[in-house]
């Protein structure tokens, strides 16, 4: 599942707009994007 559907935004559109934060996975180390508004 991506952010963008854990965000309840499908189907996005090309253009929109959106803000996010960029946090990563102590873990694993990878960043991802969490807290997605449409702008």
């Amino acid at each position: 599942m991506s952010a963008v559907e854990r965000a309840g935004m499908r189907p996005l559109v090309e253009g929109q707009q959106l803000t996010f934060d960029v946090v990563t996975d102590q873990r694993k180390g990878k960043s991802s994007a969490e807290n997605l508004q449409s702008a």
